[in-house]
């Protein structure tokens, strides 16, 4: 959430968005409120997932209906009172324990369960919530009022009832950091004079100190930061009741001061991020101005006019804007909004989408999005899931499709990071047209990276569906594929796949393995190649790979195991024509000096370049190519990025490993570098040193597909 000086049905769409004006935006919008009228937004967490509304009526003690909004599923929690103070996940809450305010409480915003605040009530005035730490945990609080006091005026309150006073007596509460260290606090310069001259002070917890940071009649510190830093309006000429020429100023704790604001430039209430690395304002054009306070640098998002004060700072730069739809009134926080839609939207370069929960659905705005054109029928990917909270799957399908009983990430445990290439149908109608979703049964973060897209009619995508499941149900945990055994899977002319099809996109899961091993996938009137798609190095692992394979003639793919397993085989689209050219896969690349070498031969920020067009049966007109790469021997975790050698390499990876001497391997549908002297080449990068192979499947000629280097649309980490 963001703290400010004053100066029905939802899908979720791509946390980055369209560029406009230089600024991420969501294009996603909340529906209308009506009947519940809103006076505006007044809180976001990091991601701008949670949104806080601010109800219509009376003071903010009497406002029965602030509310919750999570933008992930649609779901909105009404309180029922007012918010007096909110954690920076939006989950706990200092809230009025009834409309007319009386019997503070601290909430649970998930649960709902509340316990009275344990708060401090002097003699001559009644305790006044006015921050939470990040987590919820820790209160800032103090007296409403400024009578003579013999003790602190601002004290912290802990979720246990503890009560921590300020070493500073007679000063007043403003705002608290994130991770519950810093206080900035205030008082009169001379009692009983005013506000002509302010004292500000810095109560440092940990320390137990309390310094006085300014005494002026002209700078008002209202914002302090995790490393004690603080933001101040700096009046020039004026002060705030009269008007004049105003600043903004970061001051850190140490080193020279930033200006993030020009005089003149503020027109509205300004918002800073719980982080504070965002300052937010509304300029004289009523367009939303994103200020980076680390370097000054902005962003102006004219998508949008922001009516009065009607916005939030998310942690790291999410943005989110009440726009009025309907009839009712001109203005935010005046006479409420009748019917409004939230408007989320991030500084150029940062994205802060949410992680994902258990069960939960994130959808991909990815057509008309930077590289990709509006009418693109389908995308390659690679998502990679990382952080999971314990064993479990992510699903990728087109949004307006049932999500389907398949899987394309796998993870069978807690803390490990997972990638899989997902070529996915986008959504093409309702809500999320342009989108592709994922969804996880376990906590996880995603990213995801854009590698190319389909135009027109050579490839055709569908939602995942299962061919082959070899388990005699999900919960079975014995292998059913003899060691060495081979499953045959028709696909040309099964369920929607028409018999002219050349080639198919699949994902191949092993699961239930006796041992280590490798599984091969091949068309069936071929011999079986010296490759693998999948790789496992130990019994019980479940592990998944996307594999773009040539159909045999009579419509068939093969499924070989080395060692005794069940194979799951989920079919996500074909291939009719002649634009992509399926081979029974070709090794190119192997830097082991055999098989059973153990010694990684590609050292650590190594670049290996793999000539494709022309070499063996890829065509030499041939603008991208499906390649598996398999990662084996590293020294110890890291990742494998592929991308054309005549461009940056980018921020984006392809092959993620946790740890020395595992064995791993994805699928990568790589754009191939037309200029220069690596002409015809894709590169891969070891951040690890390790050993890298490369098998060949396939390429792509004409247009139908367009690859692009590795573009990174999502990245729940921050």
């Amino acid at each position: 959430m963001g703290r400010r000086v004053v100066a029905a049905f939802v899908v979720v769409g791509s946390l980055c968005g369209s560029g406009l004006s230089g600024a991420d935006v969501d294009a996603i919008i909340i529906p209308a409120t009506s009947p519940n009228q809103i006076e505006g937004v007044t809180a976001t967490d990091v991601s701008g997932r949670f949104v806080i509304t601010r109800g219509v009526g009376g003071s903010s003690i009497g406002r029965p209906n602030d509310a919750r909004y999570d933008r992930l599923t649609g779901t909105r929690v009404e309180l029922g009172s007012a918010i007096l103070a909110v954690s920076a996940d939006l989950r706990w809450a200092i809230t009025t324990g009834t409309a007319s305010g009386t019997d503070p409480r601290w909430r649970n915003i998930d649960t709902g369960e509340s316990d009275l605040v344990p708060l401090l009530v002097p003699p001559n005035g009644w305790a006044l919530p006015n921050a939470l730490s990040a987590d919820g945990q820790l209160l800032l609080s103090g007296v409403a009022n400024a009578g003579p006091q013999s003790g602190a005026m601002a004290f912290v309150v802990h979720r246990d009832g503890t009560v921590e006073p300020a070493p500073l007596p007679r000063f007043q509460p403003i705002d608290f950091s994130a991770n519950g260290r810093y206080a900035l606090l205030t008082s009169e310069c001379i009692p009983d004079v005013g506000l002509a001259c302010r004292r500000y002070a810095r109560w440092d917890r940990i320390e137990g100190t309390a310094t006085i940071l300014s005494a002026s009649t002209t700078r008002f510190s209202f914002w302090i930061g995790d490393d004690g830093s603080v933001i101040e309006s700096e009046w020039l000429t004026g002060d705030p009741f009269v008007g004049g020429d105003l600043r903004l100023v970061r001051r850190p704790l140490r080193g020279p001061a930033i200006e993030l604001v020009g005089v003149g430039e503020v027109q509205s209430p300004t918002e800073v991020s719980d982080d504070g690395s965002i300052l937010a304002f509304v300029d004289a054009n009523q367009h939303l101005v994103m200020v980076d306070t680390a370097t000054a640098a902005r962003t102006v998002d004219t998508s949008v006019r922001v009516v009065r004060d009607g916005f939030a700072v998310g942690g790291t730069g999410a943005v989110v804007v009440a726009v009025p739809t309907g009839p009712g009134s001109a203005g935010v926080g005046l006479n409420g909004i009748d019917a409004a839609t939230l408007h989320a939207t991030s500084p150029s370069g940062r994205t802060a989408p949410p992680r994902l929960a258990a069960g939960e659905t994130l959808a991909v705005r990815v057509a008309g999005v930077r590289n990709v054109p509006a009418d693109a029928s389908a995308v390659v990917l690679n998502v990679t899931v990382t952080n999971p909270a314990g064993p479990g799957f992510a699903t990728v399908w087109p949004c307006d499709e049932p999500r389907p009983n398949a899987s394309n990430v796998n993870v069978t445990g807690g803390g490990q990071t997972v990638a899989n290439a997902v070529v996915s149908k986008v959504a093409v109608s309702g809500p999320s047209a342009g989108s592709v979703c994922v969804y996880t049964i376990a906590g996880v973060d995603l990213i995801v990276d854009v590698q190319g897209f389909f135009t027109g009619a050579a490839y055709t995508g569908v939602a995942p569906d299962r061919f082959v499941d070899t388990r005699n149900g999900e919960t079975d945990s014995v292998g059913n594929v003899a060691a060495g055994g081979a499953v045959t899977v028709p696909v040309a002319g099964v369920r929607g796949v028409p018999a002219g099809a050349s080639a198919a996109v699949l994902n191949v899961t092993v699961t239930n393995p006796d041992g280590p091993g490798f599984v091969t996938v091949w068309p069936c009137d071929e011999d079986r190649p010296v490759a693998s798609n999948v790789n496992v190095t130990g019994a019980g692992r479940t592990v998944a790979n996307a594999v773009v394979s040539k159909l045999a003639a009579d419509g068939s793919v093969c499924v070989y195991t080395s060692a005794g397993a069940d194979l799951i085989v989920d079919v996500q689209g074909y291939f009719t024509g002649a634009a992509y050219t399926g081979v029974a896969p070709d090794r190119f690349v192997d830097t082991r000096n055999g098989e059973t070498d153990a010694a990684g031969n590609v050292p650590a920020g190594g670049v290996v370049t793999v000539p494709v067009v022309g070499v063996r049966g890829v065509a030499a007109g041939a603008s991208a190519v499906v390649v598996n790469v398999t990662v084996t021997n590293p020294d110890g975790p890291g990742f494998v990025t592929v991308w054309p050698c005549d461009r940056a390499r980018p921020d984006a990876s392809n092959v993620n490993f946790t740890g020395a001497g595992v064995t791993i391997a994805n699928a990568v549908v790589a754009k191939v570098a037309v200029s220069g002297g690596s002409a015809g080449s894709v590169c891969l990068y070891t951040s690890t040193g390790a050993d890298l192979i490369v098998d060949v499947q396939g390429s792509f000629t004409g247009a139908a597909y367009t690859g692009v280097a590795p573009d990174r649309f999502l990245d729940s980490r921050g």
